[in-house]
């Protein structure tokens, strides 16, 4: 009886055996080409809740998966546990069991797919605004290469990270016969060609007027004005080239459509024609043009004078030239026979000489050919003497006497004078008006003289100074000015308006410095007009150099400092 329960146990021992044993089943999804995507899915289960992979690691019971390339792969799995155990916790069932399991992994066959389309074509000759937009396609990993030829020269090329779909244009294609190429380092698509067209070349050159009277022969007068038009870009440029009775004159102009007109001047008699060529793909030609001889005809013509009477050096004179000429004519201005200017004059313009003290003039134009001579007289003018007296902070030397400035910056031969100043009289009900402005030198002792025009006198205005460096800096109330009058500014804070000024010394007041672009403040605008100076170590008659030494440099970046940090500016009623 106790043999045949043993032999009872062994089996049922034998039927657990083999109820659980060790079982693998796979999966598997094929690879595409560069990707190494292949996938092999493994099913353990095992009685003892996973297995042991030959080669090391324990894998519980589930899908257990590789991602591996083409090939035929092997895999061997075992499995060591007790199934049955006694009251005591004794095995009595031992699972011992070895699986190996072969799959093979293939590749999709690699593919690119790609296509083109149209979208614009090139339009008007040489504007290159063609278009296409293209579409690839692969299933392969990695670069998809998509080469662009034209005329079989490489164009362009576009790149984009496979496996997918990429959309893109190529734009600015210039007319001809494109090749497409789209292709990885594992397949190549078949080659895409397509053509971009455009309009063909054309240009036109219109005669807009011309000036066919020349004057003597050797005047040369006459002028051709002409446009070129052409629906090419803008960017080409055209080249305009001049024949004078078949022979091609030293007149070549390169310009790009849509600029001024073009104009041929100084030229002689005969027949005419304008060759104008795009970009030199087509030419046209304008019909003939007559420039033909006639009188050299001129005269100056006396505009206006103009004189204040009471103030010297404040004559005008307006002229222009009548004349068919159109040529270079030199204008000459003498004064009681002494050259006091000159100008080079064309017809049909406009000039004036000013500041002129009263004498009798002459003046003359001529071209070497043709001349005229004109006449004028300037009247004696009477002023009345008035002094002003003020400093200037950054020029202040010592003991009561500025820097001769103009003469440490090359401007004057002697320095006896600080540096010139602009004097203006505002009236007293309305600032904004100036009833009189002049030039004078600043003195080293601060005084300026003027003279004055009569109609001031007895009359009341602000008095405005304006240096090139200086704040501008008003008077603080309107000055009665009278013959041999004088206003100090330097005295106290309270002769400026607003009490706008600095000390220089006890008892000595200036007006600021450091308004080196004259916009009535002190701040980073000047800052930057010093800097780059001084970066490009300027020296000579500039407003940059602050303290007049002769050269920009660091000494004038202090007094541009304390004033900026202080927020100096003008103060005007």
């Amino acid at each position: 009886m106790k043999k045949k329960l043993i032999l009872l146990f062994c089996l049922f021992v034998m039927s657990l055996h083999s109820a659980w044993a060790l079982s693998l089943s796979v999966t598997t999804e094929d690879s595409y080409p560069g990707c190494s995507n292949g996938k092999i899915h493994i099913l353990i289960s095992s009685p003892c809740g996973g297995a042991y992979k030959v080669g090391g690691g324990f894998f519980p019971n589930g899908v257990l998966t590789y991602e591996v390339g083409p090939g035929t792969y092997s895999y061997t799995f075992f499995d060591d546990c007790c199934l049955l155990t006694d009251a005591s916790g004794n095995c009595l069932s031992v699972q011992n069991d070895v699986q190996t399991i072969t799959a093979t992994i293939s590749e999709i066959p690699c593919e690119v797919v790609s296509g083109v389309e149209v979208l614009q074509q090139a339009g008007p000759f040489l504007c290159n605004q063609g278009q296409v937009r293209v579409t690839t396609e692969s299933n392969s990993c990695g670069i998809i290469w998509t080469h662009l030829l034209r005329n079989g020269i490489s164009y362009d090329v576009h790149l984009n990270t496979s496996p997918g779909t990429d959309t893109f244009l190529f734009s600015n294609l210039y007319a001809g016969s494109y090749a497409m190429v789209s292709y990885t380092n594992f397949c190549q698509d078949d080659t895409l060609y397509f053509t971009i067209t455009e309009d063909e070349c054309d240009i036109d050159v219109n005669i807009l007027n011309t000036f066919t009277i020349t004057g003597s022969p050797l005047c040369n007068n006459g002028s051709i004005t002409f446009e070129s038009v052409s629906p090419s870009c803008q960017v080409t440029y055209h080249n305009s080239l001049l024949f004078q009775n078949n022979i091609q004159m030293p007149f070549t102009e390169y310009y790009y459509p849509g600029s001024s007109p073009i104009t041929y001047s100084s030229l002689a008699p005969g027949e005419y024609r304008v060759v104008v060529s795009l970009g030199g793909f087509c030419t046209d030609t304008s019909s003939s043009i007559t420039v033909v001889s006639g009188p050299c005809d001129f005269e100056i013509s006396m505009d206006s004078l103009y004189q204040l009477n009471t103030v010297c050096n404040s004559g005008k004179v307006f002229f222009h030239l009548n004349t068919n000429a159109r040529n270079l004519f030199v204008t000459n201005l003498y004064r009681d026979g002494i050259h006091v200017g000159g100008l080079n004059t064309i017809q049909g313009v406009n000039y004036s000489f000013e500041n002129l003290y009263d004498g009798n003039y002459v003046l003359i134009s001529t071209d070497g050919f043709c001349s005229d001579t004109a006449y004028f007289s300037m009247n004696p003018c009477t002023n009345s003497n008035y002094s002003i007296r003020a400093f200037l902070q950054s020029y202040y030397g010592y003991a009561g006497y500025m820097w001769p400035v103009i003469f440490q910056q090359g401007q004057a031969n002697y320095p006896v004078f600080t540096d010139s100043i602009e004097v203006q009289f505002r009236e007293a009900a309305s600032p904004a008006s100036t009833a009189f402005q002049t030039k004078a030198l600043l003195q080293l002792n601060g005084n300026i003289s003027l003279e004055l025009p009569a109609f001031l006198m007895n009359q009341s205005y602000y008095i405005v100074l304006k240096n090139r460096q200086a704040i501008e800096t008003w008077s603080a109330n309107p000055v009665t000015i009278s013959v041999n009058g004088f206003y100090d500014f330097s005295i106290h804070p309270n002769q400026a308006f607003g009490a706008n000024q600095t000390q220089i010394e006890p008892g000595l007041w200036a007006l600021y410095s450091g308004d080196i672009n004259q916009d009535g403040v002190v701040d980073g605008l000047d800052y930057n007009e010093w800097e780059n100076d001084s970066n490009n170590f300027v020296g000579g008659y500039f407003s940059t150099d602050l303290n007049g030494d002769g050269i920009v440099d660091g000494l004038d970046f202090i007094y541009w400092e304390i004033n900026s940090n202080n927020f100096v500016g003008a103060a005007v009623p």
